[in-house]
């Protein structure tokens, strides 16, 4: 990894929400590996801890808490969580 990369992937590092154990982190090549590496690591953490609900409707178990319409059947959700009074 060039000086420049290291840099680089420090700063990036820094601003990322997620940390790796040192010597974990792969040679990157480039700039653009860098990002490519954040943004797939912040992505893996945001969905292990992510609230997963289920459709009344059609069972469909992929439907993230901000979401307000099931992507399988097109059920509203914003509505029925208006009556529960969410």
């Amino acid at each position: 990894m060039t000086d420049e990369v290291s840099e680089y992937f420090h700063r990036q590092y820094e601003k990322s929400k997620v940390r790796v154990v040192p010597g974990h982190w792969p040679k990157f090549k480039s700039k653009k590996q860098v990002d490519l590496w954040i943004k797939l690591i912040n992505s893996m953490v945001d969905d292990c801890f992510t609230q997963y609900l289920e459709c009344p409707r059609c069972k469909n178990e992929d439907i993230r808490e901000e979401q307000n319409y099931c992507q399988i059947c097109g059920f509203n959700l914003k509505e029925r969580n208006k009556e529960r009074g969410k």
